[in-house]
């Protein structure tokens, strides 16, 4: 009995000696990328399947991004053969946003919860500048809210993504129209939108999957209106998944929605 209990603490112990990522050397994120263990983003993806080779991850239908050489390109407006990545001088204060653009007491978060409403129960005063109830779907999560509280305005480029990419060289100006634009922002929970910080698509995606086509197309089209060049990694995802049947879509003015 004695030697059993010995073999057997043995045995646990081995097993916590070996490497937490045994057989994981490769992950398959959700958004469909392999990501080897030499990848900036390999300890942050905490949902995927894991390979022992890039390889294998592959053969399973997962897409690989050569971190050293030029990503394929969607359009030109979004190639970039080498980004000069800067995040510890962002400063959120710089990107002036929920404005009142046209004086009416609507700033801009209160013009996209107006937009996103399929219905308005409340406003906060008789003069109508901020609602505070209604009923809002969360294409991000695919739930119902009824509070303007529990709701977040989206950038759906966020404005930290915008700073790196563009190396901080926007005008005044110019980050006020990207931080009031509203065909870069979209009423969702304010879980889902903390979730994504200031993540591109390789990193975050919606939890709604019949989202995701639309979300990509969404980031497509917003950096062709800016000319933003896109991390390559986000680039290759873009152009991979808008490549799938899943993502067919039809153009209904400025907003692009998934064929049925």
């Amino acid at each position: 009995m004695v030697v059993i209990r010995v073999v057997l603490l043995l045995i646990f112990f081995a097993s916590c000696l070996l490497p937490s990522h045994a057989g994981e050397n490769v992950k398959l994120s959700r958004t469909g990328i392999c990501h080897d263990n030499g990848s900036r983003y390999f300890p942050q993806i905490k949902h995927f399947q894991g390979f022992d080779s890039l390889e294998a991850c592959q053969a399973a239908g997962g897409q690989i991004v050569n971190r050293n050489s030029r990503a394929p390109s969607v359009t030109a407006s979004i190639i970039s053969d080498s980004i000069s990545v800067k995040t510890s001088d962002y400063n959120r204060k710089q990107w002036r946003h929920w404005i009142d653009e046209d004086n009416d007491c609507q700033n801009t978060r209160a013009e996209v919860l107006i937009r996103d409403a399929q219905q308005i129960d409340a406003y906060k005063t008789i003069r109508q500048c901020q609602v505070t109830a209604g009923r809002w779907y969360d294409v991000y999560s695919g739930t119902w809210f009824n509070q303007a509280s529990t709701l977040d305005i989206d950038h759906v480029i966020p404005l930290s993504y915008a700073h790196q990419i563009t190396t901080g060289q926007w005008s005044a100006d110019k980050k006020r129209e990207f931080a009031n634009d509203p065909d870069n922002l979209l009423a969702v929970s304010a879980a889902q939108n903390r979730q994504k910080g200031a993540k591109g698509p390789t990193q975050w995606m919606p939890a709604s999957a019949e989202y995701q086509c639309e979300y990509l197309k969404k980031w497509q089209y917003i950096s062709q209106k800016y000319q933003l060049a896109l991390l390559p990694q986000d680039v290759a995802l873009i152009q991979s998944q808008l490549a799938t049947s899943q993502c067919q879509f039809v153009a209904t003015g400025n907003v692009l929605r998934a064929a049925n």
